[in-house]
């Protein structure tokens, strides 16, 4: 593949030139441009294919900036709504692809990665946060993470203190799982569940599963993930504010709702949750706990982060043009104009030298990580398909069905 991608680019090399000889011998006469430029191309371009096409316009202005301020042509490409990895697959077809391309966590990667650049030594890694890790194909990094998120639960202090429990006590699972048993025995008495329900309706992502299927997936060895699983699922549903055969007929949202209506302690929540969640309770006080599995390592555990979105650049691209998309990319993470204009789209930064993300989740998983805890990121390979077979298997196990189903839809780890 690599060979024909070399001679596509010479064959191109020539028929520009012959294109060029041509227009110079019909002194003036008006030709379309060439279709396909030169392969090694004497000005460096950038060409972008932007995941965000309600930011079209946003990231139109910036290319312009980034430009005037530069020199370098940057051209963006934004593909309607749910069209972007058709869109990408036919871009990376052709001779001179995009240069920079956006994938949406390790799922993605494992499509795309064949086509990223290793980012091995690149300053650019040097520059992220603490706690914040690009994605990796085996040992090697491929894509760079530009919009963080992070996921924990959430503690009602009030309604935790009311059932005569303390902070001190949810250092692990165990001590969260005596609080959450304790609460469900006293539930009538107290008028208040142990968790928010994991709704597996129409689920976004990620969902209460696949947050805890995540945490189970990292916390120990890879034949263990099936019963960690179990072991998180169990103690989530079954001190649940709602039944656990009601769960597939619930949302996240459904749960959220108990959580803000004080019928729970506790809530698995994400970045994007926050707004709403402090919309509906502004003066309520919440602390944020990590999404604990058990294991060696929970006292050093910090909160769940991870980029929502990563760059790749594409690694058969003319050596100037992956140059300027490094240099381009450096310019929009570190540069006063390129975090200013990334912040104002809503991009929670991951860069030390960009402003601190205000999201409270994210700035409290930063802030861990500083603080020398580990911060756990999301290495599940998990896509919307794969998030909806979850679910599904999730619901089939409450309705009284075999866990087997379960760990089938990672390929049958147990």
């Amino acid at each position: 593949m690599k060979n024909i991608r070399r001679r596509k680019r010479i064959l191109a090399a020539a028929l520009s030139l012959a294109l060029a000889f041509a227009l110079a011998a019909c002194q003036g006469a008006a030709f379309p441009e060439p279709v396909v430029e030169k392969a090694t191309n004497d000005e460096a371009t950038v060409y972008y294919l932007n995941p965000d096409a309600a930011l079209d316009a946003q990231w139109q202005e910036l290319a312009s900036h980034y430009s005037q301020e530069t020199g370098v042509p940057v051209r963006v490409l934004s593909p309607e709504e749910g069209t972007y990895e058709e869109t990408l697959a036919e871009e990376l077809a052709k001779i001179e692809g995009p240069t920079v391309f956006a994938v949406s966590g390790p799922a993605a990667l494992e499509t795309w990665g064949g086509y990223a650049l290793d980012l091995s030594g690149s300053p650019l890694l040097e520059g992220l946060r603490p706690g914040v890790a690009p994605l990796t194909e085996g040992e090697v990094p491929r894509a760079l993470p530009y919009d963080l998120s992070a996921a924990a639960l959430l503690v009602n202090n009030a309604l935790l203190e009311q059932a005569g429990h303390s902070l001190e006590e949810l250092s692990g699972l165990a001590g969260l799982r005596a609080a959450a048993e304790d609460i469900t025995a006293r539930r009538e008495e107290l008028g208040f569940a142990a968790f928010a329900s994991p709704g597996l309706k129409d689920a976004r992502q990620p969902g209460s599963a696949a947050l805890l299927a995540n945490a189970a997936f990292l916390a120990g060895e890879a034949e263990g993930f099936s019963g960690r699983l179990q072991e998180l699922w169990d103690l989530t549903a079954q001190n649940a504010a709602s039944a656990p055969a009601q769960l597939s007929g619930l949302t996240p949202e459904d749960g959220q709702k108990e959580f803000t209506g004080a019928k729970a302690v506790f809530c698995l929540a994400d970045a994007r949750d926050w707004a709403d969640i402090q919309t509906a309770m502004p003066d309520a006080g919440l602390s944020l706990l990590p999404v604990y599995a058990g294991g060696e390592a929970e006292a050093a555990q910090g909160l769940c982060l991870y980029g929502r979105q990563y760059w790749c650049v594409n690694k058969d691209a003319d050596l100037n043009d992956t140059e300027a998309a490094l240099a381009f990319l450096s310019w929009c993470l570190s540069s006063e104009n390129g975090t200013a204009a990334l912040a104002a789209m809503g991009y929670a930064l991951p860069s030390q030298t960009a402003p601190a993300p205000e999201n409270p989740l994210i700035a409290r998983a930063l802030s861990d990580a500083e603080g020398g805890k580990t911060a756990v990121p999301w290495a599940l390979p998990t896509d919307g398909e794969t998030e909806s077979a979850l679910n599904a298997a999730l619901a089939a196990y409450a309705a009284g069905g075999a866990w087997d189903g379960v760990p089938a839809v990672f390929g049958g780890a147990a």
